[in-house]
């Protein structure tokens, strides 16, 4: 049984004639909530799947990476803080918590002269926190690790990327657990004097420091521009996407790996040392082993692994940007299987490329489907995909046949501004939207009701949304309330004493028409008079003291 509760008062397939907000919605979705926050927006939004506001979390910062729901019900998110030396647009600094009534728990920034947060972070299971980070090395640096003179400009530095695990130990402060930078797995085959002078295609475990164009050009510092990273727990693995080297890369984050410095990098055998690239995947001329041809990843973003109980489970999804066909850019949600052992050691064929060859599953649309930057693709547990085409802001959802189903304009653009139906929204990217399932813990207990829609001057909704959401009825034993329906008030009793209750009715639209705070007791009988137009409504019972919800349950004013 669904635990999502969704009663349909007509039920049509839905085209809405809207350019923002609900542009469509054909009933047959995927039970959950929306939950997005628009790039560089300061608000993080829970949505119902008719687009109504149905919790909220302000942050006083723009955003500067996407919200993670934690099970205590509240949003750990990036923030920008501006750093003069890492200018990129992505760039973010300071990593925030707050929780579900909206207060700071946790701030944390990450940002200096050397290093500064930009693009994603990733919760962790321990309740520390991976975050992507820029790593700033001088001109000296960067040509002592063998980086060609003449892909350097000399009055700059060079950022690499790397991933630091913070543990918060207080409203302001962290320590980092733990590290990974890109910078300590290099290679080249430029200058023979360095220690890190090796046969490229050999070593496929290092990234080659003259490979690559550096975001916004040739002499550009920002050099691989990492865009994601997420944690499989299981494996004790981490995953990451780099832009610049249309790669996917897998790491280990038990640092186990057997160190085995007998081996040179220029023997042409395979040598692995702690922390080096297990798996990567998207481009072999990366590594020596191909050319252009061989090309599967363009500017990707989002690959994580596909949780277990869903389709495909424990392979990777990714947001494939920039496709090219015949001279036309496009974008495609692919899903790759990846080359493991029986053991989950990966198989890797001597000089070849990593795998696979072929993709489990591909969506693509040449002709309307396209995000130049940002983006990601969410399997559900349905079958059904969720994609938010992020340079748009458009997000939709397709059924088991790939067919859209669902789908959704973001509102907001930049600077906060609320654009109006009717309005063509401006700047309104999204960098990433998830479903969100009526069951993760951290809406337990929480009543949510549907409100008003994000965007200003909202058009009626379709038929298909006469709807309540969010709404996990319960069993009544403790509780009689009747009649029901009622024309103009009910009667309620209950059998056990609830000191503390808190009684709230809502409309179909998650309106508060009604509520008192009483102190039930069994031998009384309560009266609530209702001057309510007909319709559908809903009472919820909650003992504020312990939070424990006593009844949510429908009514009928007829």
């Amino acid at each position: 049984m669904k635990n999502l509760f969704i009663l349909l008062l007509f039920f049509t397939t839905t085209v809405y004639g809207q350019t923002l907000g609900l542009i469509q919605h054909d009933g047959n979705v995927e039970d959950g909530y929306l939950l997005y926050a628009p790039n560089k927006g300061d608000t993080v939004y829970l949505l119902d799947r008719c687009g109504r506001k149905v919790h909220v979390w302000p942050f006083s910062r723009s955003a500067g990476s996407y919200p993670y729901l934690q099970n205590d019900g509240s949003i750990i998110r990036a923030g920008t803080e501006f750093n003069p030396v890492f200018t990129n647009g992505e760039s973010g600094g300071v990593i925030e918590k707050v929780d579900w009534e909206g207060n700071l728990v946790w701030s944390y920034q990450y940002s200096d002269n050397n290093v500064c947060q930009h693009h994603d972070i990733e919760p962790m299971p321990n309740g520390n926190v991976l975050v992507v980070s820029y790593d700033y090395h001088t001109y000296a640096q960067a040509i002592a690790k063998g980086r060609k003179p003449e892909l350097l400009d000399p009055t700059k530095g060079m950022w690499s990327d790397k991933i630091v695990e913070l543990k918060p130990t207080g409203l302001n402060t962290a320590d980092v657990v733990w590290e990974w930078r890109s910078w300590d797995h290099l290679i080249q085959d430029f200058s023979p004097t360095k220690p890190n002078y090796g046969i490229i295609k050999n070593n496929p475990q290092r990234l080659d420091i003259n490979a690559g164009i550096p975001m916004g050009g040739l002499l550009a510092e920002d050099w691989q521009h990492m865009n994601s990273v997420t944690y499989n727990p299981e494996l004790d693995q981490i995953i990451f996407s780099v832009r610049q080297f249309n790669e996917i890369y897998v790491i280990d984050h038990s640092l186990t790996n057997t160190i085995d410095n007998s081996t040179p990098l220029d023997s042409g055998q395979l040598r692995l040392q702690n922390g080096d690239i297990l798996y990567r995947y998207g481009n072999p001329k990366m590594y020596g082993r191909g050319t252009s041809t061989d090309q599967k990843l363009y500017f990707q973003h989002n690959a994580y692994w596909i949780p277990e109980g869903y389709p495909f489970a424990g392979e990777i999804m990714v947001f494939n940007n920039q496709r090219i066909i015949n001279g036309k850019k496009y974008s495609s949600v692919d899903i790759l299987k990846l080359p493991y052992d029986s053991n989950y050691n990966f198989i890797q064929k001597p000089n070849k490329t990593f795998g696979p060859d072929t993709l489990s599953w591909v969506y693509a649309d040449t002709a309307t489907f396209y995000s130049n930057v940002m983006a990601n693709a969410q399997m559900l547990k349905s079958g059904h995909v969720l994609v938010n085409e992020g340079q748009p802001g458009r997000i939709f959802e397709l059924d088991e046949n790939k067919n859209v189903i669902w789908q959704y304009i973001n509102p907001v653009g930049k600077d906060n501004t609320v654009y109006a139906q009717g309005q063509n929204p401006i700047n309104n990217y999204v960098y990433k939207a998830e479903i969100i399932y009526p069951e993760h813990p951290g809406l337990a207990g929480r009543t949510l009701l549907p409100g008003e829609s994000v965007e200003r001057n909202p058009l009626p909704l379709p038929s298909v949304c006469n709807t309540i959401s969010g709404i996990n009825f319960t069993d009544k034993p403790n509780v009689s309330i009747y009649p029901n329906p009622f024309n103009n008030a009910i009667s309620l009793s209950i059998n056990k004493n609830v000191p503390n209750a808190s009684m709230e009715i809502f409309d179909v639209f998650g309106r508060n028409v009604f509520v008192e705070q009483k102190n039930l007791i069994p031998s009384e009988t309560y009266n609530i008079k209702l001057d309510l137009a007909n319709g559908i409504y809903f009472i919820s019972i909650v003992d504020r003291s312990t939070n424990e919800i006593i009844v949510k349950t429908k009514l009928i004013k007829n």
